[in-house]
């Protein structure tokens, strides 16, 4: 008899942590891509040179501003979906403003790749006011994006890195940066 409810309370115990897992299956917790293709193509571009960038004026809060020279311009294959992940990766330092942080995105054309954050990305931060202006660091973020093939002739699509802070007197310097953008298949030739 004991065996028996040792076995329906491991049974009962079973299906109540199956009926939990599949409830929070159904949350969708990340988005996923592939690429079936090997990598097909990879841009660089990359500076020695430091930038920086520091907002004085109220009005010109929250403008992002393109990094200098962090831009790669890529060919797009006409028969073919193709999977594009881009990597930034810089020596970094955001001092200054108290409660403040450096952002980074990505774009290709007009539209932030995924995950498209926004101003919720924080690349780098002021440590509250108190991070000194010799506090240097790596710093890196990947996004990726994919772009259905056409049949239209030869496209081109403009990749590149801007920056911004999040408040008045905080500065965003980067120095030492790498930009890459890697193309890859996604598999699904066409004819056109």
């Amino acid at each position: 008899m004991k065996i028996k409810h040792a076995l329906l309370g491991k049974t009962l115990l079973a299906a109540a942590i199956a009926t939990s897992l599949s409830a929070f299956a159904s949350v969708t917790l990340a988005e996923t891509d592939s690429a079936k293709g090997g990598i097909n193509a990879v841009y660089i571009a990359k500076s020695a040179l430091a930038s920086s960038l520091t907002i004085t004026d109220p009005a010109k809060l929250g403008t992002w501003v393109d990094v200098p020279g962090a831009t790669v311009t890529v060919d797009r294959p006409n028969n073919t979906t193709q999977l594009y992940v881009a990597r930034f990766s810089a020596e970094s330092i955001c001092s200054g403003a108290v409660s403040a942080w450096c952002q980074v995105r990505i774009l290709a054309g007009k539209n932030e790749l995924s995950p498209a954050s926004g101003t919720d990305f924080a690349f780098d931060s002021t440590w509250d006011g108190a991070r000194p202006a010799s506090s240097w660091q790596a710093h890196a973020m990947e996004r990726s994006t994919s772009f259905a093939g056409t049949c239209s002739g030869k496209v081109t699509t403009t990749f590149k890195v801007q920056y911004k802070v999040s408040a008045v007197g905080a500065t965003f310097r980067l120095d030492d940066w790498h930009f890459t953008v890697e193309a890859m298949g996604k598999g699904d030739f066409f004819t056109c």
